[in-house]
């Protein structure tokens, strides 16, 4: 790699994005809290706040919390370690105690690699992400000694997408005590190492792509010979209450996105602990997660624009309303179909499309039945996903439409089919992750509402107007081919920003609702504003379909 040269970059850009002081200002953004209030936060709320084991003065943390920003300001480790270590003597005994002491140094020396290296961590992804476009692929890297756990060490060098969904919960550092980090690269730095690597077994190759890529995203598995399959599942991923999360791309979930993260029952407990909790004087942390700011006692309460979206007191800048048609609710939130999306603006106008009094999933579910045991495919995941997106039909569309029918059979194509006349199938024995099924489940939906509705309907006839003029005069192509060389499915090439989205199925049903996978591939990414957020920032192309397709959102 030392070889390659560059194209000349913007001017000011940054080719080596580890900002000091974002690290410093993301640390000492985080909100003391005691130890108790802490544990009971949600796992992605956790990376927001310091708490330290055994303390429940938010004042010992504060402190804390400052002597750690001060290491990416210049301070010396081993001094701002001892500065921590003596913070946190009075919770424990025996002071003068060699273990006592030895103690209190490791625990202040995972303070400060949790806290110091998320600070880093977030600076420097934030900087990846803006230069995405630039830098379209991210190297994980070890520390490559004896501390390494072997999942992570497994992991160095190889390349994934910058867009691949295993940076969520892979990104360093992703357990506790991890000192991995990752570097972006140009197309021409990956396509040297392919080239090197083109003799060498799918399995040993550093780029991570085809199947390989798939087993990683969908299982969490990855394969480097058929004695080294690694299980990379996350710590939050295990289901284990309380595991250690971070993910630097979900820092700003709204509160619709947290909620559709849980099952009903999970969610609804934690909203009432969280109405009856004070994460400090005066301030529920309900209203913490709204952006209330927490004071120091007596201080006034003044409204911290750190965290919009999530319910309790928002800043007003942060509300948001439905405004009569998609231009307006896009222009509320500052977007136009010239200018980018930030993962901000995509939560929050996924909150902004959102029914005031939407139909409830039980009056819509005529039949539900899923396995009684199933890693993944819940009741509680199936009728969540299922009522986030009846929160964005209007309800008149709704009542048009057949009830639902959903349950499993053995064997499927995709892990989810819809059937016309309102029956979803899933294949009992397909696993995938949570976020995926969550996905599919929109994506089914809207094949629910665009082929169960007439031909003569506006959003139909604009889909269908617009799929046949942007396809005007090409020819159906193989879309995606199978590991045997088989054709997986055809249709028009064009400038979808998923190739899936000009599949042509040739159906009678089709013949009525021509371009029946635009608005489904553009519709499930509102299951994940992050998706939504990438997909628009791809173009004036995908902006354009994606607009089509919010149109069946108002009445």
């Amino acid at each position: 790699m030392a070889d390659t040269k560059r194209p000349p970059l913007p001017k000011g850009f940054l080719t080596e994005p580890v900002p000091n002081d974002r690290a410093i200002e993301w640390i000492q953004g985080k909100t003391p809290m005691g130890a108790g209030v802490f544990e009971g936060l949600l796992p992605e709320l956790k990376a927001r706040a310091i708490a330290v084991a055994g303390i429940e003065a938010a004042g010992v943390a504060r402190d804390i919390r400052k002597a750690i920003a001060e290491v990416p300001a210049g301070a010396d480790w081993d001094k701002q370690r001892r500065v921590i270590a003596d913070l946190i003597n009075p919770s424990l005994a025996g002071e003068g105690d060699a273990a006592a002491l030895k103690a209190r140094i490791r625990k202040a020396e995972i303070l400060l690699r949790t806290h110091g290296s998320q600070g880093y961590a977030v600076a420097q992804h934030e900087v990846m992400r803006e230069q995405e476009d630039i830098f379209p692929y991210w190297q994980y890297l070890s520390m490559e000694d004896e501390g390494v756990r072997p999942a992570h060490s497994a992991l160095n060098k190889l390349i994934f997408p910058a867009n691949s969904p295993f940076w969520h919960h892979h990104s360093p550092p992703w357990d506790w005590g991890c000192r991995c980090r990752k570097v972006s690269l140009l197309p021409e730095e990956v396509a040297e190492i392919q080239n090197r690597e083109r003799k060498l077994a799918p399995e040993k190759q550093t780029v991570i792509e085809g199947k390989a890529l798939e087993l990683v995203e969908t299982q969490n598995k990855l394969n480097r010979g058929p004695t080294e399959v690694y299980d990379i599942t996350a710590p939050a991923d295990r289901g284990k209450p309380g595991a250690f999360l971070f993910e630097p791309d979900s820092l700003r979930l709204s509160a619709a996105e947290l909620q559709g993260r849980y099952d009903a029952q999970t969610w609804r407990e934690f909203q009432e602990w969280a109405h009856r909790t004070e994460a400090g004087p005066d301030t529920t942390v309900w209203e913490w997660m709204g952006g209330t700011k927490l004071q120091a006692p007596g201080a006034a309460v003044q409204p911290e624009p750190g965290f919009p979206g999530m319910g309790g007191k928002k800043p007003k800048e942060a509300q948001t309303t439905k405004a009569g048609n998609v231009t307006e609710t896009l222009a509320a939130q500052g977007i136009t179909l010239q200018s980018h999306m930030s993962l901000g603006q995509a939560s929050k106008l996924v909150g902004a499309l959102q029914e005031a009094k939407p139909v409830l999933w039980g009056s819509v579910v005529k039949q539900l039945n899923l396995p009684a045991s199933h890693p993944v495919l819940t009741t509680d995941l199936v009728t969540g996903a299922v009522q986030d997106f009846l929160n964005l039909l209007p309800p008149d569309l709704v009542k048009r439409l057949p009830k639902l029918d959903l349950h499993t059979v053995d064997a499927l194509d995709d892990a989810a089919q819809y059937f016309k006349g309102g029956k979803i199938l899933f294949a009992e024995h397909h696993t995938t992750s949570a976020e995926v099924l969550r996905r599919n489940i929109f994506h089914e939906l809207t094949h629910w509402v665009h082929l169960e509705l007439p031909d003569s309907h506006s959003w139909v006839r604009g889909i269908q107007d617009h799929f046949v003029n942007r396809t005007a005069g090409e020819l159906v192509v193989p879309l995606a081919h199978a590991s045997d060389g088989s054709v997986m499915y055809s249709g028009f090439r064009d400038h979808w920003f998923n190739a899936y989205m000009g599949r042509y199925y040739g159906l009678p049903e089709e013949a009525m609702h021509l371009g029946l996978e635009h608005p489904t591939s553009c519709l499930e990414l509102l299951a994940h504003p992050a998706e939504l957020s990438k997909a628009w920032n791809l173009g004036y192309h995908a902006r354009e379909d994606i607009t089509l397709a919010l149109r069946i959102l108002f009445p």
